[in-house]
């Protein structure tokens, strides 16, 4: 009696792991599709300065000229 019980504990916990996964897998996979399709959005050409600069801090700021002496 108490062997089955265990045993049916076990098989709910393997049940269990195996939900958890799949649902892991699942979710990779999604990553993945999700990253192939940024990478279509990806500009061709290198990014300038103010493209990088409107990137990294969402304002485009032009470089400032040196002042002369």
């Amino acid at each position: 009696m108490y062997c089955r019980h265990a045993l049916h504990c076990l098989e709910l916990n393997l049940h269990r792991l195996n939900e958890q996964i799949e649902i892991n897998f699942n979710s990779q996979h999604i990553d993945s599709q999700c990253l192939a399709s940024r990478d279509k959005l990806l500009p061709i050409h290198p990014m300038t300065g103010p493209e990088i600069n409107k990137q990294l801090v969402g304002i485009n700021r032009l470089r400032e000229q040196v002042l002369p002496y």
